[in-house]
């Protein structure tokens, strides 16, 4: 079940000048998305200790904790469907050398 399906509503149009990633190069915006990204990463993997060790609290089984380890989950995934674990690990190591 997809949580982000659940309150998808219908998007505001953007204009010009809006959005603060209207003036970022390419590169500059590549590396918002890796920062985004290892950030949603690291902050599931605490959430991932955190529901493990609390199996009997409500907020990780049905609460909001449960809803947001899932939605990184998704987020997370989007990302790497359609990688083996040894090419997703090699390339998470050129990816930190860039930063």
């Amino acid at each position: 079940m997809s949580y982000f399906a659940k309150e998808e509503k219908e998007p505001k149009k953007l204009e010009w000048g809006e959005s603060p990633f209207d003036n970022m190069t390419r590169e500059e915006l590549i590396r918002h998305c890796q920062r985004l990204y290892m950030a949603t990463q690291r902050l599931h993997d605490v959430a991932d200790v955190f529901r493990t060790n609390h199996t009997e609290n409500p907020f990780w089984v049905s609460g909001r904790g449960a809803r947001a380890f899932e939605m990184g989950q998704q987020a997370l995934g989007a990302v790497t469907t359609g990688f083996d674990g040894e090419s997703w690990r090699v390339r998470n190591q050129f990816r930190l050398i860039e930063l």
